[in-house]
């Protein structure tokens, strides 16, 4: 792969630039980690494995139950033939529990906060119901959209849409006259 990069002269440039904007990043969004797990992509895919190592560790303490943090972390261990892989890879199964029973928890709390059946005998109808009466605005009562299931567990998968700009809103475009 590094001879690809080196090809195309992107070697260690594309990789150091890309740091220094997700370390700017992390300093406006200090709570959000996946700007510091980009730069320690960063570092793993130009190669720098130790510099990897060291970011991993830092997220780690950071944001102990983050499961991609800890799959990295065994990965790398692994790799360059540490101890600690062993110690990662249980906390690593520690943190995908705790994950799963989170996501069940909300799933589950979902579910009894608030869906009703209307007289129609369907949550379609009555949101399709609610949905007329009350224009095109979403009312608590309405039920939310329905998740895809998890093929594993035939079990409902939450799916997190949102998007929060890193940056925040665009300025105002010119108004230009026709």
């Amino acid at each position: 792969s590094s001879g690809i990069n080196a090809e195309y002269g992107v070697d260690g440039q594309f990789h150091e630039k890309a740091i220094q904007y997700f370390e700017k990043a992390s300093l406006i969004e200090p709570q959000e980690v996946k700007w510091q797990l980009m730069i320690a992509s960063c570092y793993r895919r130009s190669g720098n494995y130790q510099q990897s190592l060291v970011t991993y560790k830092k997220i780690h303490i950071k944001f102990p139950e983050n499961v991609e943090c800890l799959k990295f972390l065994v990965r790398i261990c692994s790799d360059l033939g540490l101890k600690e892989a062993n110690e990662y890879a249980s906390k690593l199964k520690k943190a995908e529990k705790a994950k799963e029973l989170r996501d069940q928890r909300r799933d589950n709390s979902g579910r009894r906060s608030g869906r009703q059946r209307g007289s129609g005998g369907s949550e379609r109808s009555s949101a399709r119901n609610s949905r007329q009466n009350s224009g095109s605005r979403r009312t608590e009562d309405q039920p939310t959209p329905v998740a895809p299931r998890d093929t594993a567990s035939g079990r409902k998968k939450a799916v997190d849409a949102t998007y929060s700009d890193p940056i925040g809103e665009l300025p105002p475009r010119p108004r230009t006259a026709a």
